[in-house]
């Protein structure tokens, strides 16, 4: 301990306490001024505590009522709180319009990816075996490969998106999570 402080040391005295205080006084301007928090859109579902936040920047897949059987996957440019609407790229869309909300777990289609790739991987490699005479290919092969591939439909159909109906199971609120002045002064 003692070598380490002491290192610290000549290192300071070397480069000088005017750059330790450049650096202080830099730090300070860059967090002097006010935070600002977010606007977030956030996704609640009836009788449970875990929500889903959006923020400009994340891509959405929405239903309006306007087009009720069309999903439509948009990138959130704005979020307007007095007007309570969403700015997408090419599209303005009232809160009130939208009857629908998915949410995809990128995890498990990353996951299904894998299976799939596995399956395919397994199925070329006992192939070239078969070719270069060193393996025999019989049902146990197909049987992998299959189950692989069967389980990643399974896995992708049963938990890759989450629906949810807007004003049944769940409601879209605008949070503005700004920290504004006070006016305690």
């Amino acid at each position: 301990m003692i070598i380490k402080t002491n290192s610290i040391l000549s290192s300071l005295r070397e480069h000088g306490i005017k750059s330790c205080l450049f650096l202080l006084i830099l730090f300070t301007i860059a967090f002097s001024y006010s935070a600002n928090a977010q606007i977030v859109l956030q996704l609640e579902k009836v009788n449970q505590v875990k929500t889903y936040k959006y923020v400009p920047g994340y891509s959405l897949i929405i239903k309006q009522k306007d087009f009720p059987d069309v999903w439509t996957r948009k990138e959130i440019s704005d979020i307007l709180v007095k007007e309570n609407t969403i700015v997408f790229e090419d599209l303005i869309v009232p809160l009130d319009d939208i009857i629908g909300v998915r949410h995809e777990n990128m995890m498990v289609k990353g996951l299904s990816k894998k299976l799939n790739q596995f399956g395919f991987t397994w199925l070329v490699f006992a192939g070239v075996l078969q070719v270069l005479d060193r393996y025999d290919i019989g049902t146990d092969t197909f049987a992998v490969a299959g189950g692989a591939f069967a389980l990643s439909y399974g896995i992708k159909a049963l938990f890759f998106r989450k629906t949810f109906k807007i004003g049944k199971n769940s409601r879209l609120r605008i949070l503005d999570l700004n920290m504004y002045p006070s006016n305690f002064d």
